[in-house]
């Protein structure tokens, strides 16, 4: 395993060579001892340490304090503190640039062993609390939907920068406004999106879903889908929903236009072959005459124009006109 490299920044010749002697007895390495507070940040970008062991008070116009807090801004190193002095103005300063420790001159082995390896632990632990945070923000804030998390008081938790593209207002608007949402919802849907999310109950662990209109900042009215649930703490606390909120204008567009389209054909099959008004047949042949002008026989224009077939036969009278000898005959 790599030894931990430790820097001192210590203007006192005498107490740095001590701290200096006990690190190495401890097994860590020091690359450099610096004195002056304006160049410690020129030689930690060189030492590249793992911890820097800060002196509060230092030759030269920069105090530790001002130093570590530079270092914290660039490098983002772990700073512990050494101080012969406690006062509250000089703590509230020191504070200020979150140091992992104090230790109090003259420096203890023991303290200083302590001191070093709670430093360390803690920076490893905030380096991956960091990249579990980096990796939490990337999954969250790069989402194309518009992501929630809102606590069991109603309020905002978390909102996706997606909330802005998709209502036209910003995340802060909704972190003061917790109904802005059911604000902005169009008239006709206001009164059902409200009763969703105002009488969500914590026991029902159903995935719920809604479709419903808002009109957006740019006074276009759009579509979402809204689709959430409860969410527990690992000890079973409720901690409020996550919802997921997905703008679906264009297909909504497309059903719509779908539904009207089937509407309009269905209507249209509904009237195509269907005779209405006025009829111009003859009074003697019973002939029909068409938009053309043409007369045509009554079976031929009834079939042009609607669903009815004809099979064709001879009633009684046409029988006994046409074909006499028969008529006798069909009667049996």
């Amino acid at each position: 395993m790599p030894q931990n490299t430790i820097m001192i920044v210590e203007d006192e010749v005498v107490v740095s060579a001590d701290i200096r002697v006990k690190l190495e007895q401890l097994g860590y390495r020091v690359p450099s001892i610096v004195r002056y507070g304006e160049k410690v940040l020129d030689a930690a970008r060189q030492a590249e340490p793992d911890l820097v062991l800060m002196d509060v008070k230092l030759k030269g116009d920069m105090d530790g304090i001002e130093a570590a807090r530079q270092i914290q801004e660039h490098l983002n190193l772990p700073v512990v503190f050494l101080t012969a002095f406690a006062d509250e103005e000089t703590l509230a300063r020191a504070k200020a640039t979150q140091p992992y420790a104090y230790l109090k001159k003259p420096v203890r082995l023991d303290d200083l062993r302590i001191s070093i390896d709670m430093g360390l632990y803690k920076a490893r632990m905030d380096r991956k609390l960091k990249q579990s945070e980096l990796r939490f923000r990337t999954l969250a804030d790069f989402t194309y939907d518009w992501e929630t998390w809102t606590g069991p008081d109603g309020k905002y938790i978390y909102l996706s920068p997606s909330c802005e593209r998709i209502t036209g207002r910003t995340q802060q608007a909704f972190y003061d406004n917790p109904r802005l949402l059911i604000e902005i919802a169009v008239p006709q849907d206001k009164e059902r999106i409200e009763k969703h999310i105002c009488g969500s109950n914590p026991s029902d662990t159903k995935v719920h879903r809604i479709e419903f209109r808002i009109s957006h900042s740019d006074g276009q009215e759009r579509w979402l889908e809204h689709v959430c649930r409860p969410v527990y703490a690992p000890d079973g606390t409720y901690i409020g929903r996550r919802a997921s909120n997905r703008d679906i204008t264009c297909r909504k567009n497309m059903e719509i236009e779908r539904e009207n389209l089937i509407a309009e054909l269905q209507e249209a099959l509904k009237n195509v072959k269907t005779l209405s008004g006025l009829i111009p047949i003859c009074a003697s042949c019973k002939k029909i005459r068409d938009d053309k002008g043409y007369w045509n026989q009554v079976e031929k224009y009834i079939s042009e124009h609607s669903e009815a077939r004809f099979s064709h036969g001879l009633c009684p009278s046409c029988v006994k006109k046409l074909y006499p000898e028969l008529d006798g005959l069909l009667d049996d």
